[in-house]
Order: structure tokens, then C-alpha cells, then sequence
């Protein structure tokens, strides 16, 4: 698109699928400006930053904060069924119900970290590893209920591994959403 005085504007579109979100600039890079990204009514040749990182800044410190704290909750809420089911299973303790019971906590705590991966917009990697969680612990918990209720060998064969993947899986979303400058 050519702008005043034969100018090239590309928009640099960002946000969910590529839609400008509220509180994003429009860049815009001009060949007047030595191919410099500037912002539309800025002076020719302010330099502005664009992309993620930008939007990223913007998230409130307390709302990053609290992702941090309940991503952290699901890997440690997946290691406590473990020492549920190992208790049910080798010393005899009914514990398989509250092992349940914690597992849709767990599940609750992984869809809050996906949204607020996406809302806080992390690394899309990052949201995406925690939407990905989401989903393995949606089957986690259909192999739990297979395993339990119909008594198919199959699926408790399947949900041990899948439990360790997932333990996995939650860790690196929690230690990335730690270590990454918010």
C-alpha cells in the first residue's frame, strides 16, 4: 500500500490471530525512515518495538504473578494422585476418590493456566504447551474414569504414562512462565 510522498506501509498486525488488540500501536515500516519500524503520528524515524514482547509488558504484574503461582499447582497436584494411587494400590488405602476428586481440581487449574497464558500473552509456545495440557489431562481423566468404572486393563495401562507426560508436560510450562521477563 503506498502512503504520502510514495512511502511503503506494511502493517505489522499483532495480536489473537493477528487481530490488533486494545493498548497495541500500529507499526508501520517506511522506506522514508531507512526501513525503520515507527508508529503511525510519530515523527518520521521514532523507533518503536513491536510484536509480543511490547504487548507482553503490558499484563498486569499481580495477574502474571498468580499464573505463575497455579501453573506451578498442576505438575505438584499431579505428583500428590500419584501418592494417592500408589497409596490405594500398595497399602491398601481407598484413596482412588479423592485421587479422582483431586484430578478434576488439577484439570480446573491447568484451563486457568492456559487462559491466562493466553491472556497475559506469553509466548505463543508457552500457551500452546498449556492448552496442549488441557487436553492431555481431559484424556487423562477419561482413562481414569475407563479404567475405574468399566475395570478395562487398557486404559489404566495408558493413564499411568500419560500421568508422567503430563507431570512433564506442566513442568516446563511452569518453569517457562517462571524464568520468562513478564
Amino acid at each position: 500500500m503506498l502512503s504520502g510522498g510514495g512511502a511503503r506501509a506494511d502493517h505489522v498486525p499483532d495480536g489473537v490471530f493477528g487481530l490488533p488488540t486494545m493498548g497495541t500501536a500500529v507499526v508501520h515500516r517506511h522506506a522514508s525512515a531507512g526501513g525503520q519500524d515507527t508508529m503511525k503520528g510519530t515523527p518520521e524515524g521514532s523507533r518503536v518495538t513491536s510484536g509480543r514482547a511490547s504487548a507482553r509488558s503490558a499484563a498486569s504484574p499481580a495477574l502474571v504473578a498468580a499464573l505463575r503461582v497455579i501453573a506451578w499447582l498442576v505438575p505438584l497436584g499431579v505428583l500428590a494422585q500419584a501418592v494417592l494411587a500408589g497409596q490405594s494400590t500398595f497399602a491398601g488405602a481407598n484413596l482412588i476418590g479423592l485421587h479422582g476428586g483431586l484430578g478434576h481440581g488439577v484439570l480446573l487449574l491447568s484451563v486457568i493456566t492456559a487462559g491466562l497464558a493466553w491472556v497475559t500473552r506469553t509466548r505463543t509456545v508457552v500457551a500452546l504447551l498449556a492448552t496442549l495440557a488441557v487436553a492431555a489431562l481431559i484424556g487423562q481423566t477419561g482413562l481414569g474414569y475407563a479404567g475405574t468404572r468399566t475395570g478395562l486393563n487398557a486404559a489404566s495401562a495408558l493413564h499411568i504414562p500419560l500421568g508422567v507426560l503430563i507431570v512433564g508436560l506442566t513442568t516446563v510450562v511452569a518453569t517457562w512462565l517462571t524464568i520468562d521477563r513478564h
